[in-house]
């Protein structure tokens, strides 16, 4: 997690409701993002990828074949570019359905470049 404000947004919005004390609840964090492999090429691109959603949830089942297709939503900004890549796990980390379906409808996303 890459700011104090969205470690604390997931304590407020999903850890307190876990029945784990705040340790415990980011220790499985901690395994579930240790569990999850990201494919090479969304790690740090150097230049633009266009990418249809399904293709990186394929790409993503690929490097994790544990993972079912409905426990990955692609969301984007704008019809265009990629917001985020939701994996839903159960809270024993295994893999279950998305309860809400954010799939982005476009066609090719866009993912920036990391500088």
């Amino acid at each position: 997690m890459p700011s104090l404000q969205l470690i604390e947004h997931e304590w407020r919005t999903h850890g307190t409701c876990s029945g784990l004390d705040a340790t415990g609840y980011f220790k499985l964090v901690r395994r579930a993002y240790d569990k999850l492999r990201i494919p090479n090429r969304f790690i740090a691109p150097s230049q633009y990828i266009l990418i249809s959603g399904d293709e990186i949830k394929r790409e993503f089942e690929r490097a994790n074949p544990e993972l079912r297709n409905e426990a990955l939503s692609v969301t984007c900004k704008g019809g265009k570019y990629l917001s985020e890549v939701r994996v839903c796990l159960s809270k024993r980390l295994e893999s279950v359905t998305c309860p809400v379906s954010d799939n982005c409808n476009a066609r090719q996303l866009r993912l920036s470049p990391v500088r």
